[in-house]
């Protein structure tokens, strides 16, 4: 016997539960128990009909898949077999069937139930040949009931319908009967269904009680999810006990004629669960479904509108790509009857030209892309009624949603651009999807809005499940483009929305299980109502969990796999002499993140006449282009220059601490903090006015002070001394998490020095520090000439999530001179990776 498990109950009020495990496959089947529930069930041995004449059912390793309770989305059974039931002939119609004892008894006559399994009849059998009558090989039973010992109750058959042309049968029927002497029956069926199509479907019968004291209700016939038909139903055994549930050939009928040895089904079934209570739809079983289902590296759906015309009316959208082919084309735009203008439009605003398909930037998605502009109720249209959801356009893609609720997990994720509306349109909806258990009420849809805050309209905030949720404030009322995710993770059981890649709040999750349901994009409804005011982009579903690093970027660059940031300075351009101002976040070049635009931070300007400067030229060739690989990324580039101790006069009160910390932020993510990495730029000395000259280094201060750890100073950092010698420092990480980095400690502050002045002439070099995690090392090299390789002493290299320093950081002096053309990686580039600049077609200039 099987023994129950408790964790695989599944759905509440579950009392058994087959998944058919109990023989090998080819094997007869003796008995089966079930392998879950709050009861314990051991059938009747099989039999064949007709004594020795049938044949006996056997177990099959063929099964609709992993099998997940509907309303938690639990796996309740990884591999379950099934039973095949055969005849022996067309004309020798003689099969076997299973009696399981005790579940008929704890069903009948106590209250509400369900019985559900799959079903799956061979595509390719004949229901009709020659010489077969018009019922030899249909009307079949599956599954029957006994309401008394004797006496029938109800049976499922199949098919029972049959085309003697194409031999093809169809359809299903429930077959409920009354209790003798009442001879009538009424029946619950389907012949539009084709279940002789070789593949898997779910059936369901739930009686739901209406009357306990007489014990009737009505009993319903679904088929893959969807209600067929019902019928008055009597669940009175009266006071019998013994009643069986079988699956297989034969029954009794209400008069209690035996059957047994007629109607044998040619068919299989699998995943039976038996419940004593009335499910819904979507606490049904499912099973896996290969017209949904993806593995985790596939495309749910991608939306870019590539190729489409400027102000052309998208009257159907299709999808860019899809692994899904089920899903087809989007169907046209739904209106609320205000104006055509409602209808949404392509639009030639986008948030990059081009589409990468995550933050490493290693695949382009689209390039000849457009936006969907949503007008929600429509132009000119003034509407004056506070707080009602006005009308607008919106996209419905049929079996989307159902797509969806079928992953294991999954990522939505799109580019927004909010745009002004109403006043009194307060709430505004991305996206909508039918979720069968929201984790705030079963009834809600998933919904995605951008909502204002009432009370001045101008603080904004994007939010899912009605507000009740999942929430995020931010300001989005300022016309650029967003990024929104949603990521719904099936092993966290959490669902988490992300705004510009900055994770939100999450809330406890579980995916349910939606038949027939669509995918609405532009408004907080099925209809169009809430729309969305202003433009979407990039829309992409994903059955997978991403993190913020997997999510798509847009840039108007075509950068190089592994880019993480870089810095070229070109807003100085032709303002040789314009001087950066310090702690002003906007006067320096933008630092061009797949964030988005973000600018680099000046800090510590303690010298007004030391702060840095945009070099226009700086002796570096005009008309030159730097180059990633074969990637041109930016032509006519300007530079910067450092200024320090030399630019001040003696006596200047704290001369030695001149210098800027030109920085680019930390972050938390973990793609600005790769493993691996090299740092690289071009820089020209101009004085050697001090040592330990910060040319570029990662600190590590602000970090530890803010969790009140003891700190070091730094990470890493490589400097120049007054004699064109680079020396390289680094902190190791301790293995005392409470370690002291006292500034005298040399436990762990290593260091170590080029052996010769690899950068004493003042002309222009290119420098590029890279360390290998897998083997611990830094590789230092200078004009693509690798001129100093450490290992660390076999402890890791201290990280932390504070950012990177130019010029001066709080351990160094300060660099003084010209830098360019920055760059930092994700990997350890080789010297033929990193970047060079080319002035004219044939050669490289190294600008000495």
């Amino acid at each position: 016997m099987v023994a129950v498990s408790a964790a695989l109950v599944g759905s509440a009020g579950t009392l058994g539960f087959w998944d058919f495990k109990d023989g090998m496959p080819g094997d007869d089947v003796t008995t089966v128990s079930n392998s879950s529930g709050t009861k314990s069930y051991t059938s009747d041995t099989a039999k064949k009909t007709n004594g020795s004449i049938g044949v006996l059912p056997k177990f099959s390793s063929d099964s609709p898949g992993k099998i997940r309770d509907g309303v938690s989305g639990d796996v309740i059974s990884e591999d379950p077999q099934s039973i095949d039931f055969r005849y022996v002939s067309r004309s020798t119609r003689q099969g076997g069937y299973i009696d399981l004892d005790g579940v008929a008894d704890d069903i009948s006559g106590k209250g509400s139930f369900t019985i559900e399994h799959f079903v799956k009849q061979n595509a390719d059998y004949s229901y009709y040949e020659t010489g077969d009558g018009d019922w030899d090989q249909r009307s079949k039973t599956m599954l029957y009931l006994e309401s008394r010992t004797g006496y029938g109750a109800l049976k499922q058959i199949m098919p029972v319908e049959v085309d003697k042309t194409t031999t093809h049968g169809k359809g299903t029927s429930l077959q409920v009967y009354a209790h003798d002497p009442v001879a009538g029956k009424t029946v619950a069926t389907s012949t539009s269904v084709d279940l002789c199509d070789g593949k898997w479907h779910h059936v369901a019968i739930v009686y739901t009680e209406t009357n306990a004291t007489v014990k009737t209700g009505k009993a319903a016939f679904y088929w893959d999810h969807a209600k067929i038909g019902e019928a008055d139903y009597l669940n009175d055994p009266e006071g019998t006990f013994g009643l069986k549930l079988r699956i297989g050939t034969g029954y009794k009928d209400h008069l209690g004629n035996d059957k047994t040895t007629t109607e044998p089904v040619n068919a299989s079934i699998s995943a039976l669960r038996v419940s004593d209570t009335a499910l819904a739809i979507d606490e049904f079983l499912c099973g896996s479904n290969p017209d949904y289902e993806l593995d985790a590296g596939g495309t749910v759906a991608l939306l870019t509108f590539a190729g489409k015309t400027a102000g052309v009316s998208a009257t159907s959208v299709a999808y860019d790509a899809t692994d899904l082919s089920i899903l087809g084309n989007g169907e046209g735009i739904a209106l609320n009857n205000i104006d055509t203008g409602c209808i949404p439009a392509y639009n030639d605003d986008i948030p990059g030209k081009y589409l990468y398909s995550s933050r490493l930037c290693e695949t382009v998605l689209a390039t000849d892309y457009k936006s969907l502009k949503f007008t929600s109720m429509g132009e000119g249209v003034s509407v004056a009624e506070p707080l009602n959801g006005v009308g607008g356009g919106c996209v419905n893609f049929p079996l989307l949603g159902t797509a969806l609720s079928y992953q294991k997990s999954y990522t939505i994720e799109m580019f927004i651009k909010n745009e002004d509306w109403s006043e009194w349109q307060w709430e505004s909806g991305l996206f909508t999807f039918f979720s069968k258990t929201n984790s705030v009420a079963p009834t809600y849809k998933n919904q995605c809005n951008v909502s204002s805050v009432k009370t001045d309209k101008t603080s904004w905030y994007v939010n899912m499940q009605d507000r009740s949720t999942v929430s995020k404030s931010t300001t989005w009322k300022d016309g650029t483009w967003h990024h929104v995710a949603l990521v719904y993770d099936g092993d966290t059981g959490k669902q988490t929305i992300y705004l510009d890649y900055v994770a939100g709040n999450s809330v406890d999750y579980k995916n349910g299980f939606a038949s027939g349901e669509r995918f609405v994009l532009g408004c907080r409804d099925n209809s169009p109502n809430y729309s969305w005011h202003g433009k979407i982009t990039g829309v992409r579903i994903v059955p997978r969990a991403l993190t913020a690093n997997d999510f798509m970027v847009a840039a108007d660059y075509r950068l190089p796999a592994g880019y993480v940031f870089s810095v070229s300075f070109n807003d100085g351009e032709g303002k040789n002499g314009q001087t950066f101002v310090s702690g002003n976040t906007q006067t320096s070049n933008k630092v061009l993140l797949q964030t988005g635009e973000e600018f680099m931070r000046c800090n510590y300007g303690l010298h007004a006449a030391a702060y840095p400067q945009f070099a226009a030229g700086s002796g570096m060739l005009i008309g030159r282009k730097a180059l990633w690989g074969s990637e041109k990324v930016w032509e006519n580039l300007a530079g910067c220059r450092f200024l320090g101790y030399a630019s001040l006069t003696n006596g200047t009160p704290n001369r030695a601490y001149a210098g800027t910390e030109l920085n680019v932020p930390g972050s938390q993510d973990k793609w600005r903090n790769p493993d691996s990495w090299t740092m690289e730029a071009f820089v020209k000395p101009e004085y050697d006015s001090q040592d330990k000259c910060l040319l570029f280094g990662k600190s590590a201060v602000n970090n530890q002070h803010a969790t009140q750890k003891p700190f070091p100073e730094f990470c890493w950092m490589l400097t120049r001394d007054m004699n064109g010698k680079l020396k390289l420092f680094w902190t190791e990480q301790a293995a005392d998490p409470d370690y002291q980095y006292t500034s005298s400690s040399t436990d762990y502050y290593k260091n170590a020095v080029t052996d010769t002045e690899v950068l004493k002439d003042h002309s222009w070099h290119h420098v590029a520090l890279s360390y290998d995690k897998p083997t611990k090392t830094f590789k230092l090299y200078v004009n693509y000439q690798l001129v100093l390789t450490q290992a660390t002493s076999g402890l890791e290299l201290f990280d932390s999530v504070h950012g990177y320093y130019f010029s001066r950081i709080a351990a160094s002096n300060g660099f003084e001179g010209w830098m360019d053309e920055i760059r930092f990686s994700n990997k350890a580039l080789l010297p033929n990776e990193m970047v060079q600049l080319v002035g004219s077609p044939g050669f490289i200039l190294y600008l000495r």
